[in-house]
This record gives structure tokens, C-alpha cells and sequence, in this order.
């Protein structure tokens, strides 16, 4: 009784406090993840608006942590909420008191406290019938909730690749509008049930006339259904697979460095829907998970095809006899574009087995690889270890393991022609107020693979060992601390660097919570990378260093219930490979208005920038449609502004709306070659509708 009466006041204390709180922290939490992994990786590497959807699957089907099972917690793991030592205490917790009557038990829980707590508490809930809920078929084929998104967006000012030719010109044009256009049906069932299709449009491209009569140049659909008897996972169409720490498949979102430091393993279900509009980085065809006890055993195969640059073709039957790289840019606009289109037939086959025991397990995967086509990357030094096989396997073993006050991982992955990869680390909570973190990687040059994507430096894994270290530090409730150094270095030459080279990262931060209502960090980064010596144009070039460093000062405040503030400083210094510095330099105030009795919400910005070149280049989110994501870089000198609004037109109906423009001083033009437009600014106007049934 005392238990009970405890945990209902402190529920009730604790909500008070941070009802409004919640939403904020799992979206600041997205805009920096998002923003370092852009800086890393650059545009495109990432199907981030799966990421997205996928927050807002889970605020809208939250965990009850009455009767959820190891399994259920996988969504958390899969964006880095929670780690597996959390589930793991959060089992042991629940089976010795039998229930949680509130959230906030977890505060009583080993390992998490109430800055974790506010991490997960939009996708969690206390359920007050304990029993396990079973719907009926008819339950979850018909009482889900469906949803149809129509999305347009256009760039006002005319680019030239839309412009009007003079007679007789030979010019090249885009052979479409210059509008961008998706539609999307969804239904889904709390996550168990889950079909649907996407279609999409990119600017310039062909809309139901040459050289694309279908309509919209993408199309994708996926049935998946999950924790039907001894079948935890079907998928049919479109989906991804993730084995391991991803050294042999990995074709979903994967950490990479952060400022969330312990957030280094690669960690989620092996089968997920595929609804994203990323037009290469998923598989196609059929997969299977199986529970078996305490084993899970997962089969699948796929045949997709991909964009790629045809060298030769067979002129019998018009089908690709060598291509020389992969186009992964998703655009068919220009005649050699359409013609890269889907030219690469890309098949997969494997599978993947493993032994778990809550958050400990062992797995092995194979995947065996075909293209239709014979690969040649090049003859130039740094490419004579890429991938060129028409066929190829990776086969590997994975382990993660709880012991104590550590939580052990790691895979080894090997290709058939014995190149290898290697990942192991560790996470260990050492005191409630100390958390450490270690990734030794290991990849030789010669280890080939594609469609994986593992903790790294690089894109590739290929060519790179590594030693990165983290710690987060709590010595008070009202202050974090998050710091990491990673040591990298490249053994064979690359793209850019004529021979070995080194590089070294070093990264703080610190979170301040000053009141309830005000939240402040301080962030710092140094990145020293080698690149050949701009100064030598010699075919083997002196591989020196080049450093990039970042300051930041970030404060966001609440003024009243339904207005918050944001402001942000951030300094770049880069001193390039001619010895030469450069300076980057922003600082923005944002308003965010939401009434929960309100039907309107906005979003607004005010940027200033200047930037001497793309290296001193500085992303930063912006709030923008639901399921799109806006991550510009602040290049050049001049001011952005942006508006975003989203009305609630009934219970069925919401309507968002974005206006965003960029005012450049430095310059006559923006853009190249088909994207130039005439003139100093650049505006962009976006809408959206959901219906939901």
C-alpha cells in the first residue's frame, strides 16, 4: 500500500514537471544526431525520414511496460533511447514487484534515473489492466489506423534547367516541372500489422510523359506483419535487414558519432518495413523471422534494381555486360540519368541465426551477393580493392554479452576472398554518475561488401582501424557532460589522399539545466583529418593535415506554456591543406508556438550566416512537414528565414505548410550548371495534408 500510494504521488509530481518537457528532449535528441551524421556523411547517406517516422510510430504506440517482453523494447534500442543494461534491469525489476503502477518507477530502477526517464516518456505508459492483451484477427486487420499523406514543394525561382531554350539551342533541359511530389498510404496496426506503398516525384523529372509514362518515377509497397505464433517477423515487397553490428547487411539507419556518446552499438530488430523514399539503400523481395525458443532464425531474399554507370552493354538483349560506380542520388532528370536508371540487378541471399537471452546473444549471418553486370571501379591505386566481383558472400559471427557493470558486443565478418572486418566494444556504467564507452574497429582494404553500414569514419567499410573512447559524466542533476576522442587511421590510399594516412576527433559537451524552463549546452569539436597538399599537382601528391573546429553555444527557454525560444552560436574554424584559414560563423533565434487546446502550431527562424567556403559549412535542423526532414547547410554570406505551420483541421485532417527563404549577399547567382538561378536569393514552398481513418 505504501508502494502504491508513493509511486501515484510522485506520478503526479513527476508529470506536472515534465509533461511538456518530453516531446522537446526526443526531438532536440533527433536534430543532433542528424546534424552530425550530415556533417560525417554528407546528404543522402541515410533514409532519415524513416528515422522520423519512426519516433512518431512509437509516440503513437507506445510500450506498456506491464506486460512488453525484451523484444518490445527493440524500437527504443533501435534510435538509441535506451541501452540494453536498461531492459535488462527493467525486466529484473518488474519480475521481483510483479507490475509498475507508474512511470516513474523507473526512477527506482538500476541504471536509469529521471534524465533517462524523460528520454523515453513519450513512447512508454503504464497499462492498468496487467493481463497480456490479445486482439482477435478481425481486431488487427480491420481496427488500425490508416493514412494518406499528399506532399508538394517547389523552388519559386526558376532554375535554368526549366528555362525556355532559343530557337535551334542544343541546350539540355529537365523534361519535367520543377515541382517535387509524394504520396503515401499507410495502415498499421500498434506496429504488428503494417502495409502500404510510397510514390514519389523529384523536381525535373518526367511526370506520366517521356521518358517516364508511369507516372511518378518511384514507386515502393510493403507488407509486414510481426508476432504471428512461431513467425516474429514476415516481410513481402520492400523492407530492411540489419545482421550484427552491420559489417556483413545493414541497409537501415545506423549511429555513427554523436553527441550522445554511449550510443555507439548497432542495435534493433533484423526486419523492418520499408517506407522511405530513398531510391537504393533497401531490399526487395521476401523475409522471414523465426522464434524458436530462445533462438531467432531469419532467411531472405531480394532482388532490386539499382541505379548504376553503365560502361558496356550487351546491344542483343540491351542489358549491362561492366559498369564502372553506383548512382545513388535517386534523380532521373537529365538523359544520362534516365538512362543509369534501375541498369544494375542486384540479388541477395542469406540469413541469420542467433542464441539470446534478453540482452545477451550470439549470431552468425552469410549473404551471398549477384549483379547482372561485371563491376569496374577504376584503375587508379586508391580503387584497386574496390568492389569488382559480379558475385560475393560475407560471413560473419556477432555476440553481445551483459556482464556486471559491462555490456560487451561486437562482430567479425570475413568475404571470400578472406579480406575482414572487425567491431567490439563495450559499454559499462561504472557508477550512477559515470558511464564509459569503447569501438575498436578493423576493416583491411581489401574486405569487400555493399549494403552494410557499421560503426566507422568512413562510408565504406574498408580500409580504416579506429579506437574511439566516450564518457559521460553526471556530477550533478542539474549538469551532463559528454565527451569523446576517436583515433582513425587509413592504411591503403584514397579518394583524394595519395597514400596512409591518420586522423584524430575530439568532442565535448556540456548540458546545463538551469531551471525547468531553461535548458543551455557548450560544445566543442576538433577534427584533424590528411588530404593530399593542394599546393602539388604532381600524379603522387604529400599528404599533410587539414583541421576542422567547432564551437557552439545553444539555449532554449520556455517564456510561457505555449512558446519556447531557441537561440544558437556556432563558430567553424577550418585550416585547409594550403595552410590557409577559413571561418564559418551562424547564429538563429527560433519561436516554437503549440497550444495543446490550440489547432495551430508554427515553427519560425531568423538566420544569419557567413561561411568563406563549403569546408566551413554549418548544418542546422530545421522543423519542417511531418516525415520530411530539413537539415540545410549554411554556406556562403546572407540570412535565412523560415516559416513552418501545422493546422489541425478536424480529428481526420491536418494540414502543414512551409515557407523558407534564403537571402545571399556574397553573391549574383545560386547554384551550377542546371540548378543556377539568376539572382541572390532562393525560396522554397511546401505543403502537405494527412488524412487519417
Amino acid at each position: 500500500m505504501k508502494r502504491s500510494l508513493f509511486a501515484i504521488t510522485l506520478s503526479l509530481f513527476c508529470h506536472t514537471i515534465m509533461a511538456q518537457e518530453e516531446d522537446e528532449n526526443a526531438l532536440q535528441r533527433t536534430q543532433d544526431i542528424l546534424e552530425i551524421s550530415l556533417e560525417e556523411l554528407g546528404e543522402g547517406s541515410f533514409d532519415f525520414d524513416t528515422y522520423l517516422e519512426r519516433l512518431t510510430d512509437l509516440e503513437r504506440h507506445p510500450i506498456d511496460l506491464n506486460t512488453a517482453v525484451y523484444d518490445d523494447f527493440q524500437p527504443l534500442l533501435d534510435i538509441g533511447l535506451i541501452d540494453p543494461r536498461q531492459i535488462d534491469n527493467l525486466l529484473k525489476y518488474r519480475e521481483r514487484f510483479d507490475y509498475f503502477q507508474s512511470i516513474y518507477e523507473l526512477k527506482y530502477v538500476i541504471d536509469w534515473n529521471l534524465e533517462s526517464i524523460k528520454k523515453v516518456l513519450p513512447f512508454i505508459y503504464v497499462s492498468e489492466d496487467f493481463e497480456s492483451y490479445q486482439p482477435t484477427i478481425k481486431q488487427q486487420v480491420f481496427g488500425g489506423k490508416q493514412e494518406v499523406f499528399l506532399r508538394y514543394s517547389q523552388v519559386l525561382e526558376q532554375k535554368r534547367g526549366y528555362s525556355p531554350l532559343d530557337s535551334g539551342s542544343t541546350a539540355t533541359r529537365y523534361p519535367g516541372n520543377p515541382g517535387r511530389l509524394y504520396l503515401r498510404y499507410r495502415y498499421n496496426y500498434r506496429n504488428k500489422i503494417s502495409y502500404g506503398f510510397t510514390a514519389e516525384k523529384d523536381p525535373g523529372e518526367a511526370f506520366f510523359k517521356a521518358p517516364q509514362q508511369r507516372g511518378f518515377d518511384y514507386y515502393s509497397g510493403h507488407v509486414f506483419l510481426r508476432d504471428l505464433g512461431p513467425v516474429k517477423a514476415l516481410a513481402l515487397g520492400d523492407y530492411q535487414a540489419n545482421f550484427g553490428q552491420g559489417l556483413t547487411l545493414w541497409t537501415g539507419f545506423g549511429f555513427a558519432k554523436s553527441p550522445y556518446v554511449m550510443n555507439i552499438k548497432r542495435s534493433g530488430r533484423v526486419l523492418k518495413p520499408y517506407t522511405s523514399v530513398n531510391e537504393n539503400n533497401f531490399l526487395r523481395g521476401a523475409a522471414a523471422t523465426f522464434k524458436l525458443g530462445k533462438f531467432n532464425v531469419t532467411g531472405l531474399f531480394s532482388r532490386n534494381r539499382i541505379d548504376a554507370n553503365v560502361q558496356r552493354i550487351d546491344t542483343t538483349n540491351n542489358t549491362p555486360l561492366e559498369i564502372s560506380n553506383f548512382q545513388l542520388s535517386g534523380l532521373h532528370r537529365t538523359e544520362s540519368e534516365v538512362a543509369n536508371k534501375g541498369t544494375l540487378t542486384w540479388t541477395v541471399t542469406g540469413g541469420h541465426a542467433e542464441y539470446q537471452h534478453r540482452a545477451s546473444k550470439i549470431g552468425v549471418s552469410a549473404v551471398q551477393h549477384f549483379f547482372n553486370s561485371e563491376v569496374n571501379p577504376g584503375d587508379r591505386v586508391y580503387q584497386r580493392y574496390y568492389l569488382s566481383d559480379k558475385s560475393f558472400g560475407n560471413y560473419s559471427l556477432d555476440y553481445a554479452l551483459m556482464l556486471r557493470k559491462f555490456y560487451l558486443f561486437g562482430e567479425s565478418s570475413m568475404d571470400n576472398h578472406l579480406g575482414h572486418a572487425h567491431v567490439h566494444g563495450f559499454v559499462a556504467q561504472l557508477d550512477p554518475r559515470v558511464k564509459m564507452a569503447a569501438v575498436f574497429r578493423y576493416f583491411t582494404e581489401d574486405y569487400r561488401s555493399f549494403g552494410n553500414n557499421s560503426f566507422s569514419e568512413n562510408t565504406r567499410v574498408q580500409n580504416e582501424s579506429g579506437l574511439y573512447w566516450g564518457w559521460e559524466l553526471t556530477p550533478h542533476k542539474k549538469l551532463n557532460l559528454q565527451a569523446y576522442v576517436d583515433y582513425f587511421k587509413f592504411p591503403w590510399p584514397r579518394f583524394g589522399v595519395d597514400g596512409p594516412s591518420y586522423g584524430v576527433e575530439y568532442f565535448a559537451q556540456a548540458n546545463i539545466d538551469i531551471s525547468r524552463y531553461v535548458q543551455l549546452y557548450f560544445r566543442y569539436r576538433y577534427k584533424k583529418r590528411e588530404r593530399n597538399n593542394r599546393e602539388e599537382t604532381g600524379p603522387i601528391n604529400t599528404v599533410i593535415p587539414e583541421i576542422r573546429q567547432n564551437w557552439r553555444a545553444h539555449i532554449a527557454y520556455r517564456v510561457f506554456p505555449f512558446l519556447t525560444l531557441k537561440n544558437r552560436v556556432e563558430f567553424v574554424r577550418f585550416k585547409n591543406t594550403g595552410n590557409e584559414i577559413e571561418n564559418g560563423f551562424l547564429i538563429y533565434q527560433d519561436f516554437n508556438f503549440s497550444k495543446d487546446d490550440f489547432p495551430l502550431s508554427a515553427n519560425l527562424r531568423l538566420a544569419f550566416f557567413d561561411s568563406d567556403t563549403w569546408n566551413t559549412r554549418i548544418y542546422a535542423y530545421e522543423n519542417d512537414l511531418l516525415y520530411y526532414f530539413s537539415i540545410p547547410a549554411y554556406s556562403g554570406q546572407g540570412v535565412r528565414f523560415y516559416l513552418n505551420i501545422k493546422i489541425d483541421i478536424n480529428k481526420n485532417f491536418d494540414f502543414w505548410l512551409k515557407y523558407a527563404i534564403s537571402h545571399f549577399s556574397d553573391r549574383n547567382t545560386v547554384g551550377t550548371g542546371l540548378e543556377e538561378i539568376e539572382g541572390n536569393k532562393r525560396s522554397e514552398l511546401r505543403g502537405q495534408i494527412r488524412m487519417k481513418f
